[in-house]
């Protein structure tokens, strides 16, 4: 039942892997951010429940997310598989981008929003450029964690929507 050549099943990986790493960057510096700059009624509350998914084994998540695919009418598809391995990622990746914003002085903004910038303006022209080496370093971790993840999709798709080391392992299997 594997019809499809290694360059189909590349391509998968390839598919997986970027979609789960702009999801998890987007969301991420987003949410950093919130969480670096801004107030609001159960901050510190909301964030020690986005870490303390850390602290949950990872397979005690993955039925409850392969149901939510089901009723979202993405199983069996790569961009699920992506945004499950995002999903896997965002709690240190939010982490580490509140932990980059804050490290950035708030005066570099607050002249920015002086200078005519709003809030997204500012965080496009002079917050994300100073937080730099944080997006690199959660956009390396999300690359390395959905390239390598083998329990995610050999749970989510078959056939020929699977990943290259799914796809070589079951056609090693099969000879």
């Amino acid at each position: 039942s594997y019809q499809a050549g290694v360059g189909t099943y590349l391509g998968n990986s390839l598919g997986i892997t970027a979609t789960a790493v702009v999801v998890t960057l987007v969301v991420a510096t987003l949410g950093g951010y919130a969480f670096a700059r801004f107030r609001f009624p159960g901050k510190d509350a909301l964030f020690l429940l986005v870490l303390s998914i850390l602290m949950v084994p990872y397979a005690t998540l993955l039925i409850p997310l392969v149901i939510w695919l089901k009723d979202l009418g993405l199983s069996n598809s790569l961009v699920g598989v992506g945004l499950v391995l995002a999903v896997f990622q965002l709690p240190f990746a939010m982490f580490m981008m509140r932990i980059s914003f804050e490290a950035v002085p708030r005066e570099l903004e607050e002249a920015a929003l002086v200078d005519g910038c709003g809030s997204f303006s500012a965080l496009r022209r002079v917050l994300l450029p100073a937080v730099k080496p944080g997006l690199i370093t959660i956009g390396l971790f999300a690359f390395l964690a959905a390239w390598n993840d083998f329990m995610v999709p050999l749970y989510l798709v078959g056939g020929d929507n699977q990943p290259l080391p799914l796809a070589l392992v079951n056609m090693r299997k099969q000879v």
